[in-house]
């Protein structure tokens, strides 16, 4: 079953959004589907998660740059101290091992992101020694 894009109508009900959703629409008129609601994850939030980042890296002190190479980097190494993760079966010389990868936050869903992007914007306020709401402000005022 394909996954379809629709938007929510009051008193009409599902709207397809694209020409693949009207064909299937067309195509199983009257019959009986059943759905599984969610809210994708905002481009909005993904770009606000990297700004900050960018922010709060060029802002680091030289003992953390030196652990990690850039903002995305540091993002990661952050998801896998706050358990942002994935749990992934892996081979090697000593056999099957379960390793933590961190989470990728563009394939959650909406709140799952939210929750994600809150807690990382805790943890890289809290390396700058600033507020969530200072770290946002410097964002902002940085924004082209």
């Amino acid at each position: 079953m394909p996954t379809l894009t629709v938007r929510c109508a009051p008193h009409v009900g599902f709207i397809p959004t694209d020409d693949e959703g009207a064909d299937y629409v067309k195509k199983h008129a009257g019959k009986l589907a059943q759905v599984k609601v969610s809210q994708p994850r905002s481009l909005e939030q993904n770009s606000m998660l990297w700004g900050v980042a960018g922010v709060c890296y060029s802002n680091l002190p030289e003992r953390l740059t030196a652990k990690w190479a850039d903002e995305h980097t540091m993002v990661k190494g952050l998801q896998l101290r706050l358990g942002i993760v994935d749990e992934v079966a892996t081979w090697d010389e000593r056999g099957w091992r379960i390793v933590a990868t961190p989470k990728s936050i563009a394939g959650m869903e909406h709140a799952g992101a939210t929750k994600a992007v809150n807690q990382l914007f805790e943890a890289m306020a809290l390396l700058l020694g600033v507020s969530v709401k200072q770290l946002l402000s410097e964002t902002a005022r940085r924004a082209p």
